[in-house]
């Protein structure tokens, strides 16, 4: 050790202090099976703020060293990528003995809100073809990425589903969340016959456990989601995780004309060259579908554009949006360190909690403690901080299940002969919170 190690130490004491004096916890957005996402502010010079999303492990996880290397491989390939169609990473900190990464705050909804709301129905055939289109660009840049060497990393997202494509209220669309994406220089690599993502977007191969999975298991993913956007139909209905791997695994995907006639054969044959169950039948890319989907959408004379895309997407959340902002703007008035939890009920209404500190330290005060507690104040009385804010669109939360409408059945079974049922229209069936990824280990 050198003489300069305490004056190094000292610096880096220093540093972590003046960084969580950077930045500060408004709300908690959505947890998963290792992290938790938190909305945040980015203070500068002149107390100058900035939105930001800060996401860490759970506080439970924090000791499990194989969960730790998992999210350190996440924030070396997120600070990697930087295209208009990803997420942006900032940064990865160290805040209170936490990793964080430091993430663009983005307005919008998750694809799969916006379905939730809208229902395929209520996106025009242009609009979704453009979703996938600006998705497919994002992955191949994420599949392209070298790193400081000028070495291809082998990026995979390997999650690739509308719970994980975002659309902002400008009509951007981004690729949220490469928690579990492979990379060639990953410290945590799958074990073999380990399955990562979820089961109903998933390739064979990735079923499989297959350790030498590449980008076309991402254009599989695709070619699903464009599968349920001509059909107007989910590809399995409730359907278990067993039986659609067998599916999967062992036969070929049916042809979405099978089950909506009218679909143009062009449509057709993109969507079933990504299906298929072979992977060298497949796209070799994900810019090679997306050139052909491009083409097809010229000649079908099916033009859109972001702006009337994000335009969609306000008209359907504007109460949301207001809510939230209106929760945000409060909280940024007080100054008040404890964090909030924005999310949606089970009947659908923005709900704002008020999450007890476990302490006052800029990060570790977003730990709610074991006597949490819910504020249900109406809205009106807008002087309580924690209001609950009533609003009657679904929508809101940071991650949310995909709702299309449930009468579609298992592929190669025949479709009901009589006209399916209307979606539910009742708020109480809307998802208290989001669902855990699909996943299993065979």
């Amino acid at each position: 050790m050198s003489q300069r190690d305490p004056q190094s130490q000292a610096s880096i004491e220093a540093a972590a202090g003046q960084l969580e004096q950077k930045y500060s916890v408004i709300a908690q957005l959505g947890q998963g099976g290792m992290s938790v996402v938190y909305l945040g502010t980015s203070r500068g010079i002149g107390n100058v703020q900035k939105l930001v999303v800060l996401k860490s492990i759970k506080p439970e996880l924090l000791s499990n060293d194989k969960v730790r290397e998992m999210f350190m491989d996440e924030a070396r390939l997120a600070i990697r990528l930087t295209h208009p169609n990803i997420v942006q990473t900032y940064e990865l900190a160290m805040i209170d003995r936490r990793p964080v990464l430091v993430m663009e705050y983005m307005e919008g909804q998750p694809l799969s809100n916006v379905l939730r709301t809208c229902g395929v129905e209520g996106l025009p055939l242009a609009m979704r073809l453009h979703i996938l289109a600006e998705a497919l660009n994002g992955l191949d840049h994420a599949h392209n990425v070298s790193d400081y060497d000028g070495r291809p990393l082998g990026l995979v997202h390997r999650d690739v589903s509308p719970q994980n494509i975002f659309i902002t209220y400008d009509g951007h669309v981004k690729i949220l969340d490469f928690g579990i994406a492979k990379a060639l220089d990953r410290s945590a690599q799958t074990e073999f016959g380990e399955i990562k993502g979820k089961i109903r977007y998933m390739a064979p191969e990735q079923m499989q456990g297959a350790v030498d999975l590449d980008r076309r298991a991402d254009v599989f993913a695709m070619g699903i989601m464009l599968w349920e956007f001509l059909t107007h139909r989910r590809m399995w209905q409730d359907a278990k995780d067993v039986e659609v791997m067998t599916f999967v695994i062992s036969k070929d995907m049916p042809s979405p004309r099978k089950y909506a006639p009218e679909i143009s054969p062009r449509l057709e044959a993109i969507c079933m060259k990504a299906i298929q169950r072979d992977p060298a039948a497949r796209y070799e890319s994900c810019a090679a579908m997306q050139a052909d989907l491009e083409r097809a959408m010229v000649e079908l004379g099916l033009r859109t554009s972001g702006r009337e895309l994000g335009r969609l997407v306000q008209e359907q959340f504007t109460d949301v949006r207001t809510g939230i902002r209106r929760a945000i703007d409060t909280k940024l008035k007080e100054g008040d360190s404890a964090p909030i939890d924005l999310r949606v009920d089970e009947q659908g209404l923005l709900i704002v909690d008020l999450l007890l500190p476990q302490s006052r330290r800029p990060y570790g005060s977003a730990t709610p403690s074991a006597a949490s507690i819910t504020e249900a104040v109406p809205p009106k009385k807008s002087r309580w901080p924690y209001a609950l804010l009533a609003l009657l669109l679904l929508g809101g939360a940071a991650y949310g299940a995909v709702a299309y409408p449930q009468y579609v059945h298992l592929p190669g079974k025949e479709p009901p002969t009589a006209a399916p049922a209307p979606r539910a229209a009742s708020p109480a069936a809307a998802p208290s919170a989001a669902p855990a990824p699909e996943s299993a280990t065979v």
